[in-house]
């Protein structure tokens, strides 16, 4: 990495012209460093270093950082299907270089961490999230954070505290224990229609199951992540040959079943118990502790 590669990195992979120059580079060497890829210029009179990703070199050409679920994202942050490109800009800013269609401005004051120069931190971001997505969007990205261990509960407090009233049912219904946001989708939603479902239960030889439902119904999410080849196969038909062994019923729903075809899933679930055999199995309580 060269002499200006590593200011540029050491500055949040942001840097202004006049803080290269401050640190001793000429006009000259800023053109070389972009003319040789040791930099890119993302707009006038700023430059990035080359491993930052494109949404947010696209956010700083337009005068921002990347935001909301854009900087979700970039996080590592489960986020649903979503277009274009969210990106912060400062209350009040009204002269952007030319804004591409797919580029949604969000002018958001107060934030916790201005420092970021590529992408809001994280907990702006899911205030941001919390603000403007809709609400089971907003619990599942939250979701998301809580399982990898990147924010606490005190901190989705914290989120609660900034973001409006109206907002603030969807945070109450977070779950630090969902590992997936297919399967957040599927509890808020069945929540929704009077359903109480459990998440990621011990049950049987000590398989855990996405969701459960009136101590006999096994819901289990496949995302496209984690339910793809030969051995995630094989190790799905084992656990549901113990399921079964066990007196339970178990349902999978695809990721896409879930995103876009939701009406069948939740009528396909409601079907299976109205079914005597899962309104009346009777088993122990505490064969089902997490």
């Amino acid at each position: 990495m060269t002499a200006i590669a590593t200011t540029v990195s050491r500055l949040g992979g942001v840097a202004r012209r006049r803080e290269l120059e401050s640190a001793g580079f000429s006009g000259a060497q800023i053109a070389g460093a972009v003319r040789s890829n040791a930099i890119r210029r993302a707009r006038i009179g700023w430059y990035v270093g080359i491993d930052i990703e494109e949404t947010c070199v696209s956010a700083i050409r337009v005068g921002g950082r990347l935001a909301s679920l854009s900087a979700a994202r970039s996080y590592g942050l489960w986020v649903p299907p979503f277009e274009g490109i969210h990106v912060s800009v400062s209350p009040g800013q009204s002269r952007f270089r030319s804004v591409p269609p797919e580029v949604h401005l969000l002018w958001d004051g107060h934030q916790l961490n201005p420092s970021p120069r590529t992408r809001v931190s994280l907990l702006d971001t899911l205030t941001q999230v919390a603000t403007h997505e809709p609400g089971e969007t907003c619990v599942s990205v939250v979701d998301s954070a809580l399982n990898q261990g990147l924010v606490t509960l005190a901190d989705v407090e914290g989120i609660g505290r900034r973001i409006p009233r109206r907002k603030l049912a969807s945070l109450a219904l977070v779950d630090a224990l969902s590992e997936s946001g297919i399967e957040t989708l599927a509890r808020v939603r069945l929540r929704a229609i009077g359903l109480d479902p459990r998440v990621q239960v011990a049950v049987a030889s000590g398989v855990r199951v996405d969701l459960m439902l009136n101590d006999s119904l096994v819901i289990e999410l496949d995302g496209r992540e984690t339910h793809t080849g030969v051995e995630y196969f094989e190790r799905d038909r084992q656990r549901d040959a113990v399921l079964n062994a066990a007196g339970y019923r178990v349902l999978h729903f695809s990721y896409r079943q879930v995103m876009y075809d939701w009406a069948s899933v939740e009528s396909t679930i409601l079907l299976v118990l109205r079914q005597p055999s899962t309104r009346h199995r009777v088993i122990l309580a505490d064969q089902h502790q997490r």
